[in-house]
């Protein structure tokens, strides 16, 4: 029996498990194994004998994990006598000295029963969903990774929330296992109760230590997470999960999680993957299909023309020019004409295409300099200056066109500058400054495109989609006024340029990468017409 100070038994070995004619007992130790060494009495059925019992998780019907007996000829006057003593060797092992009847005495070296620690990986979190008060559907799912079921019976968080699984909680080979904040509100949410729900705490929003250990206090996974980079951000209250890229990664690092892909996560299911479907890769190129395009920064402007299907593509490399492309398969099939092209810093940075189909051409100029912007009537013509003049702001790092004819308008922006110049004209040829659009300092460095005119979701006379590196994606109108900022926390403020598309009744934002670890040459496609 296992009692306590005040002689209580806070447990006692079932007779069937441990007979009773077992006649001393000695509790060892070592690390976190437990173990008890029973010797036998002068009794028929337990003579001469010793017993060890691994008690670590059972105390009541503890498993036999060891045997053996003495070999002398006991005691013959019927007085039955025993002690017990050992010593934890500090190598995995004890030595265990018994005596018996009087006259026996034995030495064992006994191996520490050495515990399973099964391969049960932390795979996804949801610490903070898109709720008002309470976070009712945090939650946490587990992946066992073994080829087999493991018991969880006593195995406990001991960082993060407080629980205990219950004795015969098991996770099958290669299986899921969720435990969550609220059954009934996850089970609104997902279609499904969660496996278990915690019994006290909850998730912090601002990250925290999550771990989980056996029985016997040795620890099984643990993650350390954040809301702040290099962490995904997306999870703090934006609708995704922090799931885990690969279950054989190392999950105490920044890199090795994800924003999950579908809001909510994916309890019980393999982790979510990017949206691969409805995007298929047409052609590429790169610097070895084309001299102008190198690896160095001096092609960094396209627009398209949809009344050729060709794509327009600005390079200085071995000379100014705007490469004339197939939009179907990529081929080149020209350059326009650059007769009298001249000035800035760069003679020529972007090119963009009005409804119409006139091409418009900017220079880079910085804060108070010369700033040129030409047209060319179609592919085939002769450009003409449609502006030139001096602008207060660094100019044509972007460059957007909307409308056509008279009504075509110009936009231009830079780095660090705190307005989008417009450009208007009267005749569709010659263009003058016209009122600027106040921005935050940057904000729309990186690109500009404005929503066409016409177009059932307008709300005002003139609306733009701008961007620059480390600032929001923003949807402003012509006072400046941002009607809505991407957060960042959603898509991050390190791309580069943005585009406004339509597809149906579908509104969509394209992003590019810059030169930035995180997105790189990548390209984004964001719904945003909910």
């Amino acid at each position: 029996s296992h009692v306590d100070t005040a002689g209580t038994v806070i447990n006692q070995v079932a007779t069937t498990t441990i007979a009773s004619g077992f006649f001393n007992v000695r509790y060892m130790a070592s690390g976190a194994a437990k173990l008890l060494a029973v010797a036998g009495s002068a009794g028929a059925t337990d003579l001469q004998k010793i017993h060890f019992y691994d008690i670590t998780t059972n105390e009541t019907e503890p498993p036999l994990y060891a045997i053996d007996s003495l070999t002398n000829t006991p005691n013959s006057n019927g007085n039955a006598t025993a002690d017990l003593a050992y010593k934890d060797n500090g190598d995995g092992t004890l030595t265990v000295y018994a005596m018996i009847t009087n006259n026996g005495i034995a030495a064992y070296t006994v191996d520490v029963p050495q515990e399973f620690v099964p391969n049960l990986v932390i795979n996804e979190i949801n610490y903070n969903p898109i709720e008002s008060g309470t976070d009712t559907t945090e939650f946490i799912e587990l992946l066992n990774m073994e080829a087999a079921a493991v018991d969880l019976s006593g195995f406990a968080f001991s960082a993060g929330v407080d629980f205990t699984f219950p004795s015969g909680a098991m996770v099958g080979a290669n299986e899921y296992l969720v435990v969550a904040f609220d059954s009934a509100a996850f089970h609104n949410t997902y279609g499904f109760a969660p496996d278990y729900v915690w019994t006290a705490g909850a998730l912090s929003n601002s990250g925290e230590a999550v771990a989980i250990a056996t029985s016997m206090g040795t620890l099984v996974d643990s993650v350390n997470f954040d809301d702040i980079a290099p962490w995904p951000t997306e999870p703090d209250g934006f609708g995704p999960t922090l799931e885990l890229i690969d279950p054989l990664s190392d999950n105490n690092l920044a890199e090795s999680w994800q924003a999950s892909y579908i809001d909510g996560g994916t309890p019980k299911a393999e982790n979510s993957l990017p949206p691969v479907g409805p995007v298929s890769t047409i052609w590429e190129k790169g610097v070895a299909d084309f001299s102008w395009l190198t690896t160095a920064n001096t092609t960094r402007g396209m627009g398209y023309n949809a009344a050729t299907n060709h794509l327009l593509v600005v390079s200085r490399e071995g000379g100014t020019n705007v490469y004339i492309l197939d939009a179907a398969t990529g081929d080149s099939l020209g350059a326009l004409d650059m007769t009298g092209v001249s000035g800035g810093i760069f003679l020529l940075n972007i090119a963009k295409v009005a409804d119409d189909g006139a091409i418009y051409g900017c220079n880079l100029a910085l804060a108070n300099g010369q700033f040129k912007i030409y047209r060319w009537a179609d592919e085939s013509a002769v450009p003409t200056v449609a502006f030139d003049g001096i602008v207060p702001n660094r100019s044509g790092d972007s460059f957007g066109v909307t409308g056509a004819g008279n009504g075509t308008i110009l936009y231009a922006s830079g780095s660090g500058s705190t307005e989008v110049t417009r450009f208007t004209t009267t005749d569709g040829l010659n263009f003058v400054l016209d009122t600027p659009i106040a921005v935050a300092g940057g904000l729309a460095r990186g690109g500009i495109s404005p929503i066409p005119s016409g177009l059932f979701e307008r709300v005002s006379t003139e609306e733009l989609w701008v961007n620059g590196s480390g600032t929001a994606t923003s949807h402003i109108d012509g006072s400046g006024t941002v009607i809505n900022a991407v957060n960042t926390g959603v898509v991050s403020s390190s791309w580069f340029n943005v585009q406004y598309m339509m597809g149906g009744d579908r509104k969509y934002i394209a992003i590019t990468g810059n030169n930035s670890a995180d997105n790189g040459p990548k390209v984004q496609v964001w719904d945003i017409t909910d």
